[in-house]
């Protein structure tokens, strides 16, 4: 079975195996494909739940992406088909925008191909992006904010964090555009060094800020520093 073509002009179907959760979830997957399941699916799909701190999410990743490796090849790609912060409490509004952003920047940083959040509009447990009548939260306009910083864009390496406890994803557009996201879910930094060149930073609600003296402030929000615009 797999990708096959069921008729002619058809499109290629593509198969996605059963999606698993929790510590036991890459075992039982590993073992599902180990029993036959590796010819029958295109794409490795879990649940990407883990706790309150998004940075969770690299371990998660991780012990999936060892369920794809064929003999130390990647064999297929991996989805995140349904993801937040789920039950756990994750703090005031501010935190909740945080842990979108880092949900998402941190799964495209570690090449997971789709993530889908879970949901939009459900209960305030289950990742709620907006209200019925209020709009969007804090969280939801993080969602939009992070689309515009990463979309289109391309990571040039994985987040990685420092023995401070910052966190640096570094990505490029075309053009020579570079940039980075920064945050600290540990600590407040008042005086992060931005590299050279960078002018500006934007935060989880959308304004732009001048870069001063050659630093920003770092916290648990994570923010984009990049080159100012070209002038005309």
């Amino acid at each position: 079975m797999g990708s096959e073509r069921i008729g002619a002009g058809l499109p290629v179907a593509t198969v996605l195996s059963p999606a698993t959760e929790g510590s036991a979830g890459p075992a039982w997957l590993r073992a599902f494909l180990a029993a036959g399941g590796s010819s029958s699916v295109d794409i490795l799909a879990f649940h990407g739940y883990g706790t309150g701190s998004a940075e969770d999410l690299n371990a998660i990743v991780t012990s999936y992406r060892a369920v794809a490796l064929v003999d130390g090849r990647l064999s297929m790609p991996l989805w995140d088909t349904e993801g937040s912060w789920g039950t756990t409490a994750v703090g005031d509004d501010a935190y909740q925008a945080a842990f979108v952003a880092k949900y998402f920047v941190l799964q495209w940083s570690q090449d997971v191909a789709r993530v889908v959040w879970y949901a939009y509009d459900n209960i305030e447990c289950w990742g709620r992006l907006m209200g019925a009548t209020s709009g969007l939260n804090a969280a939801g306009v993080a969602y939009g904010e992070t689309y515009k910083w990463i979309v289109g864009a391309t990571v040039t390496r994985p987040c990685s964090v420092d023995g401070d406890g910052t966190w640096v994803c570094n990505l490029t557009r075309p053009g020579g555009y570079q940039a980075e996201i920064v945050w600290n879910s540990t600590k407040d930094l008042s005086g992060y060094a931005v590299p050279d060149a960078m002018a500006e930073y934007r935060d989880l609600a959308g304004n732009s800020n001048p870069i001063a003296n050659g630093v920003v402030p770092v916290g648990n929000s994570p923010i984009l520093i990049e080159p100012g615009m070209p002038s005309n």
